[in-house]
């Protein structure tokens, strides 16, 4: 018996040309259409948890089953997602998949209120070490904004400080930019303090702070989702007090857990692996 994943909203229809053409060079080939599904490769079927089925009453949700798998929908979902600059390793993740149940119920309570974080235009800072899950957070909670049709969108601040530069000198593209990012109902900014790591010239820690600080100040009122690994002390040391002050306005919450990507992520690769599972790309919030 094969079961079935949920299907795709109605309103989920295909992008429009130019959305298209910006998936097409982010996607780099990865998945150019239905025909090259990387999800079931070909056969039509994959194998994943039953907790995924629509159609799965009675069976256990962590029972391996068979899926019929709906190329042209993962195809049509993983691409809204990349449009929403989500990468397909957070398409493909639920509310399953955290390590630590504090952080999943910390999640579960950001995914229920996300209507009300935006409404009410309440941001998020979230900060903690490395793999405590901070990012799953937002990504998650990226999802569940898009399923309830507000528009989001999921950048790392390296990123952001990278378009930002390039565009410095095209006041066209610059304008594009701020209404493609800026102007969202929800903007994630993930791994703030990242960028120092990737990119240690003076010059563009400089400018980093610039545009933190620009960013933040034009999203008064507007939700935004920040990540950092870096406490109070340091982000005030290389961001200035007016950027810290801008962040006490979030909602701030601290993570404390054993890193995910060093303890239990390996370890559920290599069963996935040796259970020949494959990942499907899902909205992954108990929506």
């Amino acid at each position: 018996m094969t079961y079935h994943l949920r299907e795709n909203p109605t309103w989920l229809t295909g992008l429009l040309n130019h959305e298209a053409d910006e998936v097409d060079i982010l996607d780099n080939g990865v998945w150019p259409s239905p025909s090259k599904c990387p999800i079931c490769w070909g056969s039509g079927t994959f194998r994943w948890y039953a907790y995924e089925a629509i159609d799965a009453a009675g069976v256990p949700p962590m029972e391996v089953v068979e899926f019929e798998c709906p190329c042209v929908e993962q195809w049509m979902l993983h691409r809204f997602f990349s449009y929403c600059g989500l990468s397909l390793l957070y398409q493909r993740l639920s509310i399953r998949d955290f390590s630590s149940s504090e952080v999943q119920d910390l999640a579960i309570k950001y995914i229920a209120q996300v209507g009300e974080y935006i409404r009410y235009g309440q941001g998020m800072f979230l900060v903690g070490s490395h793999g405590t899950g901070k990012s799953m957070i937002a990504a998650l909670v990226t999802k569940a904004a898009i399923y309830y049709r507000f528009s989001a969108y999921f950048i790392t601040f390296n990123d952001l400080v990278n378009v930002y530069i390039q565009t410095k000198f095209s006041p066209e593209k610059r304008e594009e930019m701020k209404r493609r990012f800026l102007g969202v109902n929800l903007l994630v900014i993930d791994d703030v303090g990242q960028e120092e790591t990737q990119n240690v010239q003076q010059r563009k820690t400089s400018q980093a702070r610039a545009i933190l600080d620009e960013v933040l100040r034009g999203r008064q009122g507007l939700c935004t989702f920040v990540t950092s690994n870096f406490p109070k002390n340091t982000l005030a040391e290389h961001y200035g007090q007016n950027v810290v002050s801008l962040l006490s306005e979030l909602d701030k919450k601290e993570l404390y857990s054993t890193d995910f990507r060093g303890d239990f992520l390996p370890k559920r690769t290599q069963l996935e692996r040796s259970n020949h599972l494959t990942r499907p790309v899902v909205w992954g919030a108990g929506l």
